[in-house]
């Protein structure tokens, strides 16, 4: 319904009920057996709740005025799928010296771990205190106020697929 895109509420609305809804599918045909204050989900079924709480967190969270910017961001995600609306929804921390996804937690935090974390459209980098040597090796130089620079100016990380996002230092 294209009507509906113009209105941030009605689409915070419809993707609640249909959230609302496949638990509810769920609880009437698949978990019969269950208290009926208590339901326990599959394993695909666990984090939808709040994927459609970080779905509606994020719509209502890019500031957007006008009912073409809405148009714009609901036809983007729709376009990106499943593993797409992920990414949008639930951030990510890369450990850029391995490139590997790690559990978004403080103990992810290592002293010499040089973090990025991509959140939608925006990515914050932490640097720890990591060594020259791997600054260099990462940025082509250790001088912070260049690596600032450097990031502000369109850097894109190595390993790090995206389209067009913004990154900061933190």
């Amino acid at each position: 319904d294209r009507k509906m895109l113009e209105d941030p509420k009605r689409v915070k609305g419809a993707v609640t009920d249909a959230c609302v809804s496949v638990l509810y599918a769920y609880r009437k045909y698949c978990a019969t057996s269950s208290s009926t204050g208590q339901l326990i989900l599959p394993e695909a079924l666990k984090l939808m709740p709040l994927a459609t709480l970080g779905f509606c967190k994020r719509w209502t969270a890019t500031g957007m005025q006008h009912p073409s910017e809405w148009q714009t961001l609901a036809a983007q995600l729709a376009a990106t799928g499943i593993e797409g609306l992920g990414r949008e929804v639930v951030p990510r921390l890369v450990n850029l010296a391995t490139r590997e996804v790690v559990t978004c937690s403080a103990d992810a935090m290592e002293d010499e771990a040089v973090l990025l974390l991509l959140e939608g459209d925006v990515g914050y980098l932490w640097l720890g205190t990591t060594s020259f040597q791997a600054q260099e090796q990462l940025f082509g130089h250790a001088d912070a106020q260049r690596i600032q620079a450097l990031v502000a100016g369109g850097w894109t990380p190595p390993g790090v697929a995206g389209g067009n996002r913004t990154y900061f230092v933190a």
